[in-house]
């Protein structure tokens, strides 16, 4: 309590998991647009069957969030030539170029960013601000069938709302590494349905994570003892909690 108003410098792992999570990110709408389960289904039958689908060259992708993990996301959907949009707190013009966004928008016009998105991944942070703020007149902002990306926090969801969404198809598929209560309780719908991919919590869990956590701190610790403070990355903003 009080860690606000106190002059305690506070740093995070901000931009460690990027490249993982932004893996995650693009599995989730490869096994979508190439039907995985579709392929896995006819392995399991020993059935040779031609089938066509689709690809995400051409497809739009909405980065809710738009962060250093959803500027990476942004930067491999761009390789597989994929329209973007990010929704950022600060929106401008001039950040589309490091967000590898053809167009960037601002919190409050969020369900427009969405409106004709294909896919949509939800990076933000949880903050009171963004306390379950994917509800349901979000996806009624939707097209229908829309991709559904969360590797954000569980609770920037209404997941009942959600639930509600995949069941009657308003959502086509998700891909949830993150719930409102985790674990995810046993008796969740989320565990059956048939259009959810659930990772628990781990999609940001790499091999380097601490690597790449223990050189942040070791940096930042080398700036503080010489006096230097101001050359620490990644501090705290206390106001905003992230």
């Amino acid at each position: 309590m009080g860690l606000d108003k106190s002059d305690v410098i506070v740093t995070t792992a901000r931009g460690v998991h990027a490249d993982a999570l932004a893996e995650f990110a693009l599995l989730v709408m490869l096994a979508h647009v190439k039907d995985l389960p579709r392929l896995q289904r006819e392995q399991q039958a020993h059935r040779w069957e031609r089938y066509c689908c689709s690809e995400l060259a051409g497809k739009s992708l909405t980065i809710i969030g738009a962060g250093q993990v959803g500027a990476r996301v942004a930067s491999l959907a761009r390789a597989f030539n994929m329209e973007v949009n990010a929704v950022v707190n600060r929106p401008s013009p001039e950040r589309r170029a490091e967000l590898f966004a053809n167009d960037v928008f601002g919190q409050a016009d969020m369900r427009a960013a969405v409106t004709h998105a294909d896919y949509i991944v939800l990076a933000t942070p949880h903050t009171p601000q963004t306390e379950k703020m994917i509800d349901a007149e979000f996806w009624a902002a939707t097209k229908p069938g829309v991709v559904f990306i969360n590797i954000a926090r569980g609770q920037v969801v209404d997941e009942p709302a959600m639930i509600a969404a995949l069941g009657n198809g308003q959502i086509g598929f998700a891909g949830l590494d993150v719930a409102a209560k985790e674990p995810l309780p046993p008796g969740s719908p989320l565990w059956s349905m048939p259009n959810v991919l659930i990772s628990p919590h781990s999609a940001s869990t790499a091999p380097s994570e601490n690597r790449k956590i223990t050189d942040i701190f070791i940096r930042n610790l080398r700036h503080y003892i010489d006096g230097a403070p101001e050359k620490m990355i990644n501090v705290l903003d206390k106001a905003r909690m992230y």
